[in-house]
């Protein structure tokens, strides 16, 4: 079907499993699907007969759609395709990496793609497929998945940035004076990176304290396994007047909440400041019984549209140089605090 500016209307390839072969597609008839068929009868009728045809077709390859983030910037990415009038096959690997390349190698070998999109996957472990689809020259760009030679580029957030402003925050919360516990997550290099800043910061204000700190890894622990460790951990750092809590990742922020309240613990007793942010954390900031203070909100969907853009770019012919420097395609996070968290269902841009 042809929509009023030419383009093929929300003809969408969705839900297929990471080893699918034979790729199903299927009209998407939502609203601005049936405006753009009127819109397509009146010109028709008008002009005498159907616009030219333009289309692209995007294979946008998620590692984890089970992860929210994950799939938070793929869905934005397939509805940045369909506002296109692309075709989007979205495509998930159920954390199989293996399964992700085999499931690209194929879109290229069968010339069923024009463009990819990597969503928080491993690039170095797709090295074979990758050179595949440079050999057939179909771009790919990754978001939130590392710099690879074999992709043009991946569009993230900038760690270092992240871990300097919920440090800066947290310690102006804490009026740059007191004790603090520390949650962190080394198993990842962008929540290292975080840890890293912080521990920066702390060394040019010597008067707040890191009065205990504890590696509690989501990525190596289970919730319930989280939660006992951080109930213990917990347990025993609390009688010195510990002030704030920083924390990596946000899960460790939602079990150290619930687990402080458990105990009686007030949000005048005792802040807490994580990173991700998402519709449980700005929850949390609306509720007066969350510790949660502030949390650095990373803009999945505004990465998953960006990636899109830029392939798009790509395809018309713009040179890599042109569109980013470097290469990494920086988005800008947001810090929301209780005063700034947005209403219910909302995101703060």
């Amino acid at each position: 079907m042809l929509a009023a500016d030419g383009t093929v209307a929300r003809l969408t390839r969705r839900h297929l499993a990471a080893d699918t072969t034979p790729v199903q597609l299927y009209l998407r008839m939502d609203p601005r699907t049936m405006r753009s068929a009127c819109r397509l009868a009146l010109a028709m009728l008008v002009l005498g007969g159907p616009p030219a045809l333009a289309q692209s077709r995007l294979a946008i390859l998620a590692l984890d759609m089970a992860q929210e983030t994950t799939a938070r910037a793929a869905r934005a990415a397939e509805s940045a395709a369909l506002d296109k009038g692309w075709e989007a096959a979205l495509v998930d690997a159920h954390g199989d990496v293996g399964a992700q390349g085999r499931s690209l190698e194929t879109l290229v070998q069968q010339r069923r793609t024009d463009a990819v999109l990597l969503v928080r996957t491993r690039p170095g472990e797709l090295r074979p497929s990758l050179e595949a689809a440079r050999s057939a020259h179909v771009p790919v760009v990754s978001v939130m998945s590392g710099v690879d030679p074999l992709t043009a580029l991946d569009v993230t957030v900038n760690q270092f940035e992240i871990g300097a402003r919920i440090g800066v925050h947290l310690l102006g919360l804490m009026g740059y004076d007191g004790k603090l516990l520390v949650e962190r997550a080394t198993s990842q290099q962008d929540t290292r990176i975080r840890g890293r800043m912080l521990d920066l910061i702390l060394s040019e204000y010597p008067s707040v304290h890191i009065a205990a700190d504890l590696d509690a890894d989501p990525a190596r622990s289970s919730p319930d396994a989280l939660r006992g460790i951080l109930e213990s951990w917990l347990g025993t750092q609390l009688q010195g007047g510990v002030e704030a809590i920083w924390t990596a990742v946000d899960s460790q922020a939602f079990a150290t909440d619930d687990i402080l309240r458990a105990k009686g613990v007030r949000r005048d007793q005792v802040v807490l400041a994580t990173v991700d942010g998402g519709q449980e954390s700005f929850r949390r900031l609306r509720d007066p019984a969350s510790l949660l203070a502030a949390t650095v909100v990373i803009p999945y969907e505004l990465m998953g549209e960006a990636g899109v853009d830029a392939l798009d770019d790509l395809l018309a012919g713009t040179p890599r140089e042109q569109i980013t420097t470097g290469p990494q395609m920086f988005v800008d996070t947001v810090l929301v605090d209780r005063a700034t968290v947005p209403p219910e269902d909302e995101w703060p841009w």
